[in-house]
């Protein structure tokens, strides 16, 4: 018999400090356990633009909580109004940490993550 098989078994951790996207997944999934508005029971509202053909927007709110999320789902820059407007003029920008008007042009495959609370 094999005894060390057992080794197999033992829970190998990884540590993701290291890793280029580290700090993004982290604050995604930092959003994800502690805000409300993404919980299964949340709201969502789809958003539309008047470039929709290009740009996914949605917003989810529960208890106050809200999150916007804008995708540019194209290879090119993209320009566009509101067609639904946000629930909220200013929102606060998960990645660069400052309060901002919502946006009206987004780059190429970008993305934005608002947050409010």
């Amino acid at each position: 018999p094999v005894l060390d098989s057992l080794s197999f078994f033992y829970k190998d951790t990884i540590s993701f400090a290291k890793l280029g996207r580290a700090k993004f997944y982290t604050a995604l999934l930092n959003l994800r356990r502690n805000n409300p508005a993404l919980a299964a029971d949340a709201s969502f509202k789809k958003l539309r633009t008047s470039a929709d053909k290009a740009i996914y927007a949605f917003e989810r709110e529960k208890g106050g909580n809200k999150v916007l999320v804008v995708l540019n789902l194209s290879k090119t820059s993209q320009k566009f109004t509101w067609t639904d407007q946000p629930s909220e003029k200013e929102w606060d920008n998960l990645f660069l940490m400052n309060t901002e008007p919502v946006l009206t042009s987004i780059e190429p495959w970008s993305y934005v993550v608002y947050v409010k609370k």
